[in-house]
Order: C-alpha cells, then sequence, then structure tokens
C-alpha cells in the first residue's frame, strides 16, 4: 500500500502540480477525536490527497488517500482510487451533540467515471472494505465486523447555477449498490438511492429549494447500513429511532442572505461569500419489519455560510435546529462543517 501511495502522489507531481497542505481532523460524540495534517498535490487533470492523523482515544492512526485522474482513459473518461482506515458517519448529516451512527471502515474503492455531456456523470465502483460494527449507544471499540465486497453504479447531473448558493436550475444524483458474497465477503444486499432538487429564486435575493428522495435496500445489510429516516434527510429526531429497508423523503428549504455575496476575508481559515438564513420543514415515510409504515415530520431554522476554505476548498458551514412535529420527535442541533448540503 505505501508503495501505491507513493506512487501516485509522484505521479501528480511530475505535472508540476500545485501543492497546498491543510490540517486533517475528526470529531465525534463518542471518544475517538483525530488531529493530523493533509497533503494536496493538484495538477493539471490530477488531483491526489493524503489526509494522515492519530486517535488519541483509540491509540491507532486514522488516514485517507484520494487520487483521481481526470481524462486518464480518454477525452471524457478517469478514474479515482481511494485507500481509507477512518471512522465514518452512517449518513451525510451528522449532527454532532447525537450518539450512534458512526462506523469504522477499512479498504480501497476503485471508481471510472464518464463525463456524459454538460452537468452529467456516470460512475462505476468496485469497493472492498472492512466494517467494524460498533455499538449503537457505545464507544468506538469493534464488537465485531463483516468483510463487504461491492459493486456501485452511479449517476449524477447538476444544472444548478451556483453550487454552493444555488438559485435556479436544479440536480439529479442515482446510484445502486450490490454487494456478494466471493473472495471471503460476508454480506449479500442492494442498496439504491434516488434523489431530484430543484432550486428558484424567492425575491429579488432569496432562493427556494425542494427535494424528493427515496431509498431501497434488500438482504442482509450491516446494521451500520440500514435506512433512518433521520439519515434519509427528516431533520428533527434521533438516528436510531426508527430503521427500514424502504424510505421516501420530501424536503422544502427557504434561504434569505443576511449578507450579500462577496468575498469577505476570516484571516487564515479563508474567505466567507455569504451568509444565509434558512428555514426548512421536512417529512418521510419509513417501512419497517416492526410497525409497518412510519411517517415522521420536522421543521426548523438554521444558518449557512458559503466559505472557500484556506483560499482554495469550497464548502458550506451549516447550523441547523429542528423540531420533530411527532411525539417522539426532539429538539436538535445539526453541526455539520465540511459535509455537504442536503440538497
Amino acid at each position: 500500500m505505501i508503495i501505491a501511495v507513493l506512487a501516485l502522489l509522484w505521479a501528480t507531481a511530475t505535472e508540476a502540480g500545485e501543492f497546498s497542505p491543510m490540517a486533517y481532523y475528526s470529531l465525534n460524540p463518542h471518544d475517538d477525536i483525530v488531529i493530523g495534517g493533509t497533503a494536496a498535490l493538484r495538477g493539471e487533470r490530477t488531483l491526489a490527497m493524503a489526509s494522515l492523523g492519530y486517535s488519541w482515544a483509540q491509540g491507532e492512526p486514522r488516514g485517507r488517500l484520494r487520487y483521481i485522474h481526470d481524462h486518464g482513459l480518454g477525452s471524457r473518461l478517469g478514474y479515482g482510487v481511494q485507500f481509507f482506515h477512518e471512522v465514518q458517519a452512517r449518513s451525510d448529516l451528522v449532527p454532532l451533540f447525537q450518539t450512534g451512527y458512526y462506523e469504522g471502515h477499512t479498504g480501497v474503492g476503485l471508481t471510472g467515471f464518464w463525463r456524459m455531456g454538460k452537468g452529467k456523470l456516470g460512475t462505476l465502483s468496485l469497493i472492498q472494505e472492512k466494517v467494524w460494527a460498533l455499538e449503537e449507544r457505545g464507544t468506538l471499540l469493534p464488537v465485531g465486523e463483516d468483510r463487504i465486497h461491492a459493486v456501485r453504479l452511479g449517476f449524477q447531473q447538476d444544472s444548478r447555477d451556483d453550487r454552493m448558493n444555488p438559485r435556479s436550475g436544479g440536480r439529479v444524483e442515482a446510484s445502486a449498490t450490490q454487494a456478494i458474497r466471493v473472495f471471503g465477503g460476508t454480506r449479500s444486499y442492494f442498496s439504491s438511492r434516488l434523489s431530484w432538487s430543484r432550486y428558484e429564486p424567492l425575491g429579488p435575493e432569496g432562493s427556494l429549494g425542494w427535494r424528493l428522495h427515496g431509498a431501497l435496500t434488500s438482504g442482509t445489510l450491516p446494521v451500520q447500513r440500514a435506512l433512518w429516516l433521520a439519515g434519509e434527510g427528516v431533520r428533527g429526531y434521533d438516528f436510531l429511532s426508527d430503521r427500514g429497508n424502504v424510505a421516501g423523503v420530501a424536503n422544502l428549504e427557504m434561504r434569505w442572505p443576511l449578507l450579500r455575496d462577496g468575498e469577505r476575508s476570516v484571516g487564515f481559515l479563508g474567505a466567507i461569500r455569504q451568509l444565509q438564513v434558512v428555514t426548512f420543514a421536512d417529512v418521510g415515510a419509513l417501512q419497517t419489519a416492526e410497525s409497518g409504515w412510519v411517517m415522521r415530520g420536522g421543521i426548523g431554522i438554521g444558518l449557512r455560510a458559503p466559505v472557500v476554505a484556506l483560499g482554495r476548498v469550497p464548502m458550506v458551514l451549516r447550523l441547523d435546529a429542528a423540531q420533530g412535529l411527532t411525539r417522539d420527535g426532539k429538539l436538535n442541533s445539526y453541526v455539520l462543517l465540511t459535509a455537504p448540503e442536503l440538497f
């Protein structure tokens, strides 16, 4: 693995790549605090990012390597390789103050992608990983493990006018994953997701966005890969309140600027483009083995701050406070730093 890492970094460096160091960290409500560094090399058509840190609580290294060669197989074809040994959240929606939805994974992924036209991208991924089974309310000490060998197909279509602050256009994302019991794989399951979102101007400077999302699973999934309505986009609930195999979610979000567009320096952290206040409403349905279909809804307010970190890394700082509308709903706060937007 060390030879592979050095080879990928060297391939990018020989293209007279731009070198940029940055911090690497990972925090979660368990006892895993990872602090380290990231080195990024950007060539004309390549990107190599290597992150290495140390888990103070668990007493072992964590890290990941990502390498992309854009046009590596022709004018529209490219490939990417990822090595990883880290703890990740089970969902892109990561409330900092909750527990019970993290997983550890170690492995490698190989992805080929095809640029199908303006804003359209198709992907094919081969994934081999070890998933550490963690207690739902416990620490990060593993209580078992699964070996996953999977094939994933994906499609993305993006017509947003601005990826960090869209006011028109939309996005479609679809994926299908099949895990199989070959070469030592311990699980056989199927998982698929489809999301469609649109954006419209709201007044002279605001925006209105909505999203329809569906997810389906079958087979013997690890508990870490099951469906939770909170993880699929219904805010205001504990992540482990309901678990099922079919989910449908609708989201509505209205955003108004508190600061107008324009770069504002925030020192060594980079530049903030805009500060927005947000109101949102979510509703979803989930099919569970115990209770049949359950419905959940939530409303809330939040802040969005599209920033360019360290002068070159676009990201969205996000703070949401959501209240579930059913009896077991509760006020949940979500602090998301480098996570993608829900939609």
